[in-house]
């Protein structure tokens, strides 16, 4: 199997992939090359949005979700608004205060 067919099929049973998960789940290092081929070559719809966490410094870190279909794009991009809301971070901040 390829690395474009096992990332095919682990979005389509989990409905999206990030960088990491492709890491530690697929053992894929260039999640976005690979998708850049199966959007090029293989003609396959990709959407993405950048997605916030916090990392294990506990400092906020951004990466990018990758969804095969537009209404898991628009489900998850909702959640990813919600969060936002809820939690505004301005790193500059911390910078300018101290």
């Amino acid at each position: 199997m390829t690395q474009k067919q096992r990332v095919i099929n682990y979005i389509k049973k989990f409905g999206s992939i990030s960088p990491m998960e492709a890491f530690f789940d697929l053992g894929i290092t260039k999640l976005a090359t690979v998708l850049s081929d199966v959007r090029l070559k293989d003609h396959i719809q990709v959407w993405s949005y950048i997605e916030t966490a916090t990392n294990r410094f506990g400092e906020p870190t951004c990466y990018k979700r990758y969804f095969l279909s537009e209404a898991s794009y628009l489900k998850g991009l909702q959640k990813e608004e919600c969060k936002r809301s809820m939690k505004k971070y301005d790193p500059y901040e911390e910078l300018f205060l101290k």
